[in-house]
């Protein structure tokens, strides 16, 4: 087992490929082989040992999608009681489509044939742009899109009100994905990370002025940027090292006329706090704090190796959707 972006010291596990080489057959001078993907595993796999099927049929199916990630929770909100969490690399598929990847995930994935109380998708593309309501029109989606990211990726083209804010998010998914969620999980809903980003996030520290709400993936991070508890900004950044994300954040201050030493910054993700990535943060910002789920939330059937920070978006938008 290896980390997938080779960063020293990290715990990311890299998704494991069971594979199984049947014996050679030789034919004259030619060697023929076949290789059989017999089972992906995920590259997170935390399930409550307790759980049964009437607990699950209680449940909310979450799941996150993005270009290279497939990962999902199973929530009874009733309870505030989390049962199960896993999270797929997409990337170990070269030769096929992000559909055809995903439909062989699903299918494979043994609690996912189980029937659920509410299944949710939140789809985490980068295509995705925050719109005024009083300049908001479904006829002006498509346009607003393509004049954001261009119009090379076709796709369908979606948009929510934000709750609570005067803001409309448009967003551009692939309808190849798009489909078959709709065929795996009929009735399901579906919404965009940033649309639940906002509305599952409440800072303590938002009376203080200006934050930062921070997720890291091991490619890319997503900020959320309030000013005077106002909201701002969301925006996906890709990154390589530790600096390439202080150079992004030192801009958005600068951008936006906040003063770096009196933001806070709320962070979760795949950070730990040993990294470079974290001791990068500290030179520069002096409010670093970790985000945390309520107090009245039981993760206790998810405790594991890993720290809950690095799932805690996903948590806290099972219990908001």
């Amino acid at each position: 087992m290896r980390c997938s972006h080779y960063k020293k010291g990290c715990k990311i596990l890299k998704q494991d490929i069971t594979l199984r080489l049947p014996a050679e057959i030789v034919k004259g001078n030619i060697v023929l082989l076949r290789l059989v993907i017999i089972m992906v595993k995920p590259s997170f796999d935390i399930v409550s040992p307790d759980y049964n099927n009437d607990e699950i049929l209680n449940c909310i199916l979450l799941m996150e999608l993005s270009e290279k990630l497939f990962g999902y929770v199973l929530c009874n909100r009733e309870e505030k009681l989390f049962l199960a969490l896993k999270q797929y690399n997409l990337e170990y598929y070269p030769e096929k489509s992000a559909s055809e990847s995903l439909k062989e995930i699903i299918s494979g994935d043994e609690l996912l044939q189980h029937s659920f109380k509410e299944a949710v998708l939140v789809y985490n593309y980068p295509f995705s742009d925050l719109v005024p309501a009083k300049y908001f029109t479904p006829s002006a989606s498509k346009p607003m899109i393509q004049l954001a990211f261009g119009d090379t990726f076709k796709g369908l083209i979606f948009s929510e009100k934000i709750p609570g804010l005067e803001l409309y998010n448009i967003y551009r998914i692939p309808s190849d994905i798009h489909l078959l969620a709709q065929q795996k999980f009929g009735g399901g809903k579906y919404w965009h990370f940033n649309t639940l980003f906002v509305n599952s996030t409440n800072n303590a520290s938002d009376k203080n002025g200006n934050t930062m709400n921070l997720v890291f993936y091991s490619d890319k991070f997503i900020v959320m940027v309030k000013k005077d508890q106002h909201l701002q900004l969301i925006q996906s950044y890709p990154y390589q090292t530790s600096e390439d994300v202080a150079y992004h954040l030192l801009t958005i201050c600068r951008e936006f006329e906040m003063k770096q030493e009196e933001t806070f910054l709320i962070i979760s993700g795949l950070i730990d706090e040993q990294s470079a990535l974290y001791m990068e943060l500290l030179k520069y910002f002096n409010e670093v704090h970790w985000d945390s789920v309520p107090d009245e939330v039981n993760t206790s059937q998810l405790q594991h190796e890993f720290p809950i920070h690095y799932f805690l978006p996903l948590l806290k938008m099972a219990l908001c959707v």
